[in-house]
């Protein structure tokens, strides 16, 4: 027999509906009134699906871009690029790093980072991300010609290699704190060639939760849901305008 809690999380995803929830509650002790009160809660804090948000902002220009490596930090820039780029890593609510396109997060010396690539996420363009996705967008910001904001940041990264499932970027020196670089807005992972540069850092596929539909830089933009999104609990429009 499932548990409350399994129920609750069952409800809240629907897959099963209130009557189920509430008859399950009573068969594991709870009164009718507490299971319905239950179920009441988990409707409320449930997000429902579905709409189109329009957003006004003041802060675009024709000189948007979607190249978050030079990106200014401009409102305008910093929503289209969340709505359609994943890092390898995220940030929690406590500062604490969260492994994103990078399925784990691993160093035994602070000086040797390896990431393990997220399997089963999709591009826009219905690719599959692998690690050359991952080694091509770090080194993007490292080349000679590079005008990433970043780039000094990561000059401490001596070497970025490939090892099967694993990206491995090696650091001049031991840094605790070098995975929390990843999570900058001006470092998403996007599609790498064969190379190993960017196929297209201006074009706007991505991993995330919208689909990049139209671009005018400073006039209009428009998205629509991934209905492949990798991601639970995220883009619950089904367009963003």
């Amino acid at each position: 027999m499932y548990s409350i809690d399994k129920l609750k999380g069952l409800f809240s995803s629907g897959k099963i509906g209130r009557r189920d929830f509430i008859q399950g509650a009573v068969a594991l002790g709870a009164t009718i009134t507490a299971a319905t009160s239950m179920s009441s809660s988990i409707l409320a804090a449930t997000p429902k699906k579905g709409g189109t948000l329009r957003l006004a902002m003041s802060s675009g220009t024709t000189t948007d871009i979607l190249d978050m490596s030079v990106s200014t930090g401009a409102t305008s820039e910093l929503v289209h690029g969340y709505a359609i780029y994943n890092n390898l890593v995220e940030l929690g609510a406590d500062g604490s790093v969260i492994p994103e396109l990078a399925e784990s997060v691993e160093s035994d010396d602070a000086k040797t980072w390896r990431f393990k690539v997220r399997k089963g996420v999709e591009w826009h363009n219905g690719k599959s991300l692998d690690v050359n996705d991952l080694a091509c967008s770090i080194n993007y910001h490292r080349g000679e010609d590079s005008k990433s904001s970043i780039k000094g940041q990561l000059s401490e990264i001596a070497d970025v290699r490939q090892d099967g499932d694993y990206l491995v970027i090696e650091l001049q020196g031991s840094n605790s704190d070098f995975p929390v670089m990843l999570s900058d807005y001006h470092a998403p992972i996007q599609i790498g060639g064969s190379d190993g540069k960017l196929v297209n850092p201006t074009a706007g596929i991505g991993t995330a939760g919208y689909v990049l539909k139209e671009y005018n830089p400073g006039v209009s933009a428009s998205f629509e849901r991934n209905p492949n999104y990798w991601k639970t609990g995220a883009a619950h429009f089904d367009a963003v305008e």
